[in-house]
C-alpha cells in the first residue's frame, strides 16, 4: 500500500516499527526428508518476557524436527520447544529456551474490526526479514464469535456465504467442501482438518508471503488483533484474536491442572501420551485450480 494512503491519525511508523519489531522472532525448523535437509523459515510473536511465543502450527513437519529462534537484532539463535498445539485452530505456543527479557505484545481485548481500518503486520516474507507492511480489512470482524467445540472439520464443510451473508468470515468460507474438489484426494490434508467455524480477518494490500505465518497482525495501538496464516488470491487471512485469547486461556488451563496433579502426586494428562503432534509442511502453491497458499 502506498504510505501516502495511510490516515493521519495512526502512530508515526518508523516509531512504531522501531519498537514492535523487538517482539517478533524468526523461527528456524530443520528437518530431513529422505536424504534431503531441509530448512523452513516462519514468523513468531512474544507474548511474554520469559520466551513465549506464539505461531502457526501448519509449518512443522509430520517426521521429527528441531527447532530454533532468533529476534530480529540478533545473529544468533536460540534452542525452542513446542509447549502447545491446537491444530484445528493453526495455533501454537513456543517456549524459548533461556530468555528471560523478551520484548513483547498484547493480544487486543476487542476484537472488533470495521471495513477499511488500517491494520499492520511485521514478518519475514521469503528473505525479507523483518518487513514492515500495510493493509486494510476487506470485511468486518466481530468480538463476540462463537469459540468452536465441537468437531466439525472443514473436509465435510459446506459452505453458507453465498446464501447468507456472515456477521465475520471463517476458515470454512476458504477451505470447505467444494474448495477441495478443485485439488486431488491426497492433498490438503492439514485444510482438510481445520476447524471450518475459526473465525478469520480477511484484508487487502499487506502481500505476505513465505515465511509470513505465525506473524502478528496490530491494529493502530499496537495491540494485536489477528496472526497471519495464509493468502487467498489477493487477499490476506489472518486467524482472529478471539481464538489466540482461547489458546493462551487453555495452555493456561492445563498448566493449573498440571501443577495440581504435581501436588496430588498423580499422573497428570497433559503427560500421557506421545507428547507435541506435528503436522505436515505446507507446499508453497497448491496444483489445483485458485489461488489459495499458505506463507
Amino acid at each position: 500500500m502506498d504510505p501516502e494512503n495511510v490516515s493521519e491519525n495512526v502512530p508515526d511508523l518508523q516509531e512504531f516499527y522501531d519498537h514492535w519489531k523487538e517482539t517478533i522472532w524468526l523461527i528456524k525448523i530443520e528437518y530431513s526428508m529422505g536424504v534431503q535437509n531441509i530448512q523452513s523459515y516462519i514468523t513468531g510473536f512474544a507474548l511474554n518476557s520469559n520466551g513465549l511465543v506464539m505461531t502457526c502450527t501448519h509449518s512443522f513437519p509430520k517426521t521429527s524436527y528441531t527447532m530454533s529462534a532468533r529476534r530480529l537484532e540478533d545473529n544468533f539463535f536460540f534452542e525452542c520447544e513446542m509447549m502447545y498445539e491446537k491444530r484445528k485452530w493453526d495455533i501454537a505456543l513456543v517456549h524459548i529456551k533461556n530468555v528471560n527479557d523478551c520484548k513483547f505484545g498484547r493480544l487486543t481485548n476487542d476484537g472488533s474490526l470495521s471495513v477499511g481500518q488500517i491494520l499492520f503486520h511485521i514478518g519475514n516474507p521469503h528473505n525479507f526479514v523483518g518487513s514492515f507492511l500495510i493493509g486494510k480489512v476487506a470485511f468486518q470482524c466481530v468480538d463476540d464469535v462463537d469459540i468452536p467445540v465441537n468437531s466439525w472439520i472443514c473436509r465435510d464443510y459446506e459452505s453458507t456465504a453465498l446464501s447468507t451473508t456472515p456477521r465475520y468470515r471463517v476458515i470454512g468460507d476458504i477451505w470447505n467442501e467444494m474448495a477441495f474438489c478443485n485439488f486431488p484426494s491426497k492433498e490438503k490434508k492439514i485444510e482438510k482438518n481445520l476447524h471450518p467455524c475459526v473465525p478469520i480477518i480477511q484484508m487487502y494490500g499487506l502481500t505476505c508471503g513465505e515465511g509470513s505465518s505465525g506473524g502478528p497482525v496490530f491494529n493502530d495501538k499496537g495491540e494485536i488483533v489477528g496472526m497471519i496464516v495464509m493468502g487467498v488470491d489477493r487477499f490476506d487471512i489472518a486467524i482472529h484474536v478471539t481464538m489466540l485469547r482461547e489458546v493462551l486461556r487453555e495452555k493456561e488451563h492445563q498448566d493449573n491442572e498440571d501443577e495440581d496433579c504435581k501436588r496430588k502426586n498423580i499422573s497428570c494428562p497433559s503427560a500421557q501420551g506421545s507428547g507435541s503432534k506435528k503436522y505436515k509442511l505446507h507446499p508453497t502453491k497448491p496444483k489445483g485450480k485458485g489461488k489459495l497458499y499458505p506463507f
